[in-house]
């Protein structure tokens, strides 16, 4: 049964595996591919909810309070 409702879904947006290039010599995932995969679930959801076309203008900040291991 198809959803009715005009706003997107509440679940992830994008689903990714970090694979071993997308790290670096600590074994820590790069914060380029990171904002790169948050900005491609962002873009998603507000083009669902947009129904159309969207881009990221900018941000302002991005502050990373750990590594991301790869497990």
């Amino acid at each position: 049964m198809a959803a009715t409702s005009s706003t997107p879904s509440e679940g992830p947006h994008l689903r990714t595996i970090a694979m071993p290039r997308d790290t670096n010599a600590a074994g820590a995932i790069f914060g380029g591919w990171t904002v790169s995969q948050m900005d491609l679930a962002g873009g998603t959801f507000a083009a669902q909810r947009t129904k159309g076309r969207v881009a990221t203008v900018s941000i302002d900040a991005m502050r990373f309070l750990r590594p991301i291991s790869v497990r």
